[in-house]
């Protein structure tokens, strides 16, 4: 039921596929959620200071719309009716995506909180009050204390505070006219890449990071730089490397996927993502940090901004 992967979401979101009958990869259900994005983010509240993000907010919202299916997020205000309205649907046979706080997933030995972690909902033994779920990387199900789910789904944490979020996952076996959603998908990352402000925000960091060296916490803004776009579940490169093989995959489906939005020049961007990930990790790592240093990371963050617009223009142009 559960296969490895990289990522929280496109993982869990790939065996619901599968439970169904649809033979939907990781990187596939990825690119159906448009999952690619870029976030910066300024405040001395913030840890780190200086913040880059690189997913959609909304993957998991954009796979069922882009699939013809509705999508909303439920939640229940209390962790009792929470839990009771969550496992209702597995006692129908319909797995659950919930959002949970890693810091309470005892499998991750998380000493930081990060609340907007998916993860999906297979059963539950009441005699050990364990639930059973599926995580990222993790072979089989999980059993996590009910207890832990709980403190995991409504953690409390400053600015992004859990409450209870679940979605049931419901997919027909069969879906119609794959192609035409697959472009639409990819037409679906290129407006939503703008909408966010992806290039500008790429472009505003190419500037914005001269001045990353001369905050309390430098080190730690590189360092998280680094590990948002190349570990901390992207499968490198800031998921551009994944969504790759979703366009190599896309490919097969469609001939002009591959003329329009090529893969191998989507996975020459992941590894230069890549290559910007281990500058980052060398500067986070340095006292001083290197003045010529952060001027190289501003000019590759400038270059990807450019082609990543580049890209998903012709993209949204041409499909």
């Amino acid at each position: 039921m559960h296969r490895p992967g990289k990522h929280c979401a496109s993982t869990v979101l790939s065996d619901a596929a599968q439970f169904y009958g649809l033979n939907f990869t990781e990187a596939f259900a990825l690119g159906l959620g448009a999952g690619l994005g870029f976030f910066y983010m300024e405040a001395e509240g913030l840890n780190p200071s200086r913040m880059i993000m690189t997913r959609s907010q909304d993957l998991e919202g954009n796979f069922f719309r882009s699939l013809g299916l509705p999508f909303e997020w439920k939640t229940e205000k209390e962790p009792e009716p929470g839990w009771r309205a969550a496992k209702g649907f597995v006692d129908r046979g319909v797995p659950v995506l919930l959002r949970a706080d890693i810091f309470h997933l005892d499998h991750y030995q998380s000493r930081t909180h990060f609340p907007l972690h998916i993860i999906m909902l297979w059963g539950y033994d009441e005699q050990k009050q364990t639930a059973c779920i599926a995580d990222t990387g993790w072979e089989g199900l999980l059993e996590i204390p009910f207890a832990a789910l709980s403190k995991a789904r409504y953690s409390r944490v400053p600015i992004c505070s859990g409450s209870g979020e679940y979605f049931p996952v419901i997919l027909p076996e069969k879906i119609s006219g794959l192609e035409t959603k697959t472009k639409n998908a990819i037409k679906l990352q290129a407006r939503d890449l703008e909408a966010s402000g992806g290039s500008a925000a790429m472009s505003k960091v190419s500037e914005s990071i001269l001045q990353w060296p001369g905050q309390k916490d430098a080190s730690w803004c590189f360092r998280w730089a680094y590990q948002i776009i190349e570990r901390r579940g992207t499968g490198g490169g800031a998921f551009r490397k994944i969504y790759a093989e979703f366009l190599e995959e896309a490919g097969k489906i469609s001939p002009s996927i591959s003329e329009f939005a090529p893969a191998a020049e989507m996975k020459a961007i992941g590894e230069r993502w890549s290559e910007l990930a281990m500058l980052l990790k060398e500067l986070s790592e340095q006292t001083p940090v290197p003045e010529a240093g952060v001027k190289k990371a501003g000019r590759i963050f400038s270059e990807l901004a450019d082609r990543e617009q580049s890209f998903f223009e012709r993209a949204r142009g041409k499909l």
